[in-house]
């Protein structure tokens, strides 16, 4: 059995500061902040992750790949060509089969099906508020991949 530390260090707080601060800065439309903060999301919960000692384990390996992508197309999308754009959606690609070689994904295909939406202006709604909900469903989508591994893991 895999012994996996539950106790809340300031690291954790931090982590969760992380994505609440990058859900805020979108919530009130401050993109400066964003670019800011959205580099350090997917590093903050790999920080969870690593901290759990998993990496050692198969799945483990394959989340930390997933990871790794994902984290290297939210740096790509940050740049504004269209190279870095089909770079990143390229590296979520590569993430997502990852992903779905680990768990079922309904969160990163509403996540980036939003980011479509957004991006090629198929339905315009006013007052919806894309960045955010397209970060929201990414970061749960994220948090809740990284909790099933450790929990995974903690039955075996």
């Amino acid at each position: 059995m895999v012994k996996v530390r539950n106790s809340i260090k300031w690291q954790d707080y931090a982590s969760v500061l992380i994505l609440i601060s990058d859900l805020i800065s979108l919530a009130v439309g401050n993109e400066s902040i964003h670019a800011f903060i959205k580099p350090l999301v997917v590093p903050s919960i790999a920080f969870f992750f690593f901290s759990k000692d998993l990496i050692k384990f198969k799945i483990g390996k394959y989340l930390a790949l997933v990871l790794l992508f994902s984290w290297l197309g939210d740096i790509l999308l940050i740049f504004d060509s269209s190279l870095h754009f089909l770079l990143g959606l390229f590296s979520f690609l590569i993430a997502h089969f990852f992903y779905y070689s680990l768990f079922g994904a309904l969160l990163f295909i509403i996540s980036d099906a939003l980011i479509a939406l957004n991006t090629f202006h198929i339905v315009s709604v006013e007052g919806i508020n894309y960045p955010f909900l397209i970060m929201f469903t990414y970061i749960c989508a994220q948090l809740i991949l990284v909790y099933s591994v450790v929990n995974q893991m903690n039955k075996n």
